[in-house]
């Protein structure tokens, strides 16, 4: 039996919509509760989320108190729970397994954990480019 399959909003804890109205929830800023949905979810350690969404722990404090995270916190948050899915995807859908892919250093990767690369768009690049070459059989 396949594992069901995840998308980005469903990490978060949101319902699904269309990618149009997706975008402007970015634009808006994401509850925090999607923030905690995502940390739930995919286990991955919170010091490593927090350093992809580039939020230093006073601001953390700040953004719960408020409930909503910021448009760029949003948009990266958004970018790492797709990046998780597709991780999970290569996985046939074991979440433990992607998460240890994504933290673990990737010679294929200039020996950089995924997860560190997702701070950039450039680096997520690189990080899907070689879950593209390893579900397609591309030796890497």
């Amino acid at each position: 039996m396949p594992a069901a399959v995840l998308t980005a909003e469903s990490l978060l804890g949101l319902k699904p919509i269309t990618p149009i109205a997706m975008h402007d929830a970015l634009l808006d800023g994401l509850p925090f509760s999607a923030l905690a949905k995502f940390l739930e979810k995919s286990a991955l350690p919170p010091a490593d989320v927090y350093a992809v969404l580039d939020i230093p722990a006073r601001t953390l404090v700040r953004r719960k108190a408020a409930g909503r995270l910021s448009s760029d916190e949003s948009i990266h948050l958004h970018r790492l729970a797709d990046l998780f899915e597709q991780t999970r995807e290569m996985f046939a859908g074991n979440s433990e397994s992607a998460r240890d892919w994504l933290c673990t250093a990737r010679f294929a990767l200039g020996s950089r954990r995924p997860i560190e690369l997702a701070r950039t768009p450039l680096g997520t690049k690189q990080v899907e480019a070689l879950i593209w070459q390893i579900d397609n059989g591309v030796i890497v």
